[in-house]
């Protein structure tokens, strides 16, 4: 009774394990490369550096670019922060220079680019644009 309790608890396990679709890649280090997992449609993807330091996070829907899409430099600085929706870019994107100052940031609308800022390394507005 025991041994079939615990063959359908690795059986249970293993269909929730494809439902979500858990998949890992590893570097020849063995440090994970990257993570991805699926849940209700939605895939969710974690890439990392050789250090083991998180590279970038984002996500998929039905195959297409959505949510929020973030980028990271070796010592875990955010370097760009961008929107998707059903493929399209959308919202405010962001990038950061290594210090983690705002180096530039692109408004979109409708998937179409509306405006663009640029930043110096002082952190001082130095030029924006309409489109």
């Amino acid at each position: 009774m025991r041994n079939l309790m615990l063959t359908l608890l690795l059986v249970l396990a293993t269909a929730t394990m494809a439902q979500t679709g858990l998949r890992q890649e590893h570097f020849a280090s063995g440090r994970i490369k990257s993570t991805r997992y699926v849940v209700q449609g939605r895939e969710y993807v974690f890439n990392y550096h050789a250090s083991g330091q998180l590279s970038s996070s984002c996500e998929y829907l039905n195959g297409q670019r959505d949510g929020l899409w973030k980028v990271y430099d070796e010592h875990g600085v955010m370097l760009v922060q961008a929107c998707f929706d059903r493929g399209h870019r959308c919202g405010t994107w962001e990038f950061f220079a290594s210090n983690g100052k705002l180096r530039g940031r692109l408004s979109y609308d409708e998937g179409a680019l509306a405006s663009g800022e640029a930043y110096g390394t002082d952190g001082a507005l130095f030029a924006t644009r309409e489109y």
